[in-house]
This record gives C-alpha cells, sequence and structure tokens, in this order.
C-alpha cells in the first residue's frame, strides 16, 4: 500500500462577489523516498496574499526536497520551520514580504516511515489513526486576538509553529486545511474521521472530486472565506 496526496481549494463567496482570486493555495510534492502536500493562506489584509500563498507552498516542497536530502537521517527535523521561512523570503522577491505574509500548513512522508506535519497559523492540521482516533493541531483563538494569527514574515521564530511527527503505520490519513474549513467545524474530530473514510474508500479521482463538491456546496450560512483542503493518505489494498 502506498500514500497518496489529493487536495481541493475554492474561492469563497467574498472573493467571488468582489472579483478578487482566491488567497488560498495549496501543492503536492514527491521526492526520492518521500511525498508530502502544503497548504497556506495569504492574510486577507495583505495586497500580495495570494502570491505568498503560492509561494509558501513552493518553498515547502523546495525546502523538504532539499533536506531530505542532505539530512537522511531526518535527525533535524527541528530544522524545517526556519528553512522554509528562508526559502519563502527568497521566493517571494522583488516584492515585500510583509506584503505577502501567509499561513503555512505542511505534511509529508519520510523515508523513514515518519509522518512530519508543521502548522504556522490558524488552518488546521489532522492525524487520522488506524484505531481512528484523530489529533488535531491548530491555532486557539480565546485569547482576545481572533482577528491575529502567526505567518511567515521575516520575524517569524520556530517557537510559533505546531510540530508533530507519527509513525506511518499508525497513521490512516493526514488531513490539512485553511480556517476558511477549520474555523466551522463544530466537530472537528468527527469530520475528519468522515473525511479520511470517504477518501479512502474511493479512488484518487472520484476522492478528489467528493473534496471539490464539499467545498463548493459548504453548508454553513453566510460563509464567505476561502476554503481549501488536503490530503495525504494510504491506499486501501
Amino acid at each position: 500500500m502506498g500514500w497518496v496526496s489529493i487536495g481541493a481549494s475554492v474561492p469563497g463567496p467574498a472573493h467571488l462577489w468582489a472579483g478578487t482570486p482566491c488567497q488560498d493555495a495549496w501543492l503536492p510534492f514527491s521526492y526520492h523516498g518521500g511525498i508530502g502536500i502544503a497548504v497556506a493562506d495569504g492574510l486577507g489584509s495583505k495586497s500580495m496574499s495570494g502570491f505568498g500563498s503560492r509561494t509558501a507552498c513552493r518553498a515547502v516542497a523546495a525546502t523538504i526536497s532539499a533536506w531530505a536530502t542532505k539530512t537522511p537521517s531526518h535527525d533535524a527535523v527541528s530544522e524545517i520551520p526556519a528553512l522554509i521561512l528562508e526559502n519563502w523570503l527568497t521566493l517571494v522577491q522583488p516584492f515585500d514580504s510583509r506584503d505577502a505574509a501567509t499561513t503555512c500548513l505542511y505534511a509529508f512522508r519520510a523515508h523513514t516511515g515518519m509522518l512530519h506535519l508543521g502548522v504556522l497559523g490558524d488552518g488546521c492540521a489532522a492525524v487520522v489513526s488506524t484505531d481512528r482516533s484523530v489529533q488535531l493541531l491548530m491555532a486557539t483563538k480565546d485569547d482576545g486576538f481572533a482577528n491575529f494569527t502567526d505567518a511567515l514574515a521575516p520575524n517569524t521564530q520556530t517557537w510559533q509553529w505546531n510540530l508533530a511527527a507519527v509513525s506511518e503505520s499508525e497513521v490512516t490519513a493526514i488531513v490539512l486545511c485553511t480556517d476558511g474549513i477549520a474555523d466551522d467545524l463544530v466537530d472537528a474530530p468527527g469530520f475528519m474521521l468522515e473525511l479520511a473514510d470517504v477518501i479512502t474508500a474511493n479512488p484518487g479521482l472520484i476522492a478528489t472530486s467528493v473534496l471539490f463538491e464539499m467545498l463548493k456546496n459548504w453548508p454553513v450560512p453566510k460563509h464567505r472565506d476561502d476554503k481549501t483542503i488536503a490530503c495525504l493518505y494510504r491506499e486501501l489494498p
């Protein structure tokens, strides 16, 4: 059984009404011995937010591919967030990085058999385990600063990231989503578990179609935000 990546991204009603592009982005990537996904959500207050999110996904893919080649033992996984930031700051040039601030989420399977995750800012990462338990990585918004989120910026620090690692033998699927989805979830673990059941039971093209239909017909009244979801999952035999 191998690992597969799928994803979908749709602009929110607010951007459709305004005729502005989606500020979310996602990117599947692979490298020798591994596979991964990246998701990003450009901050709406920034003029280059869409460019920033797309560039963040590219920075994740480039960083992890290079890191895996240079660090075969994968002992230095904690270095990845700083390397992503370094690559992102280079890729956004010649624009001012402050105008392209974006959240950033990633998950990848390493050749060592470990799955690594990182979350910067809002949005959510979920690890759906083979025992049907769900582990969530997400920012908390109960500190009175609901409109503030950590993001890629020149002064971003590694401690601002939520990091996790788990053996692939314990995992059915990893799901990454932006806050346009995460903020609307009443039962996040239940949603992630049901989603994992659906995508693992269907071929990749059908599973992708399911994701698009879900996002296009999002059931929450008066939702406005862009919505992006990406999944890294184990194919059923």
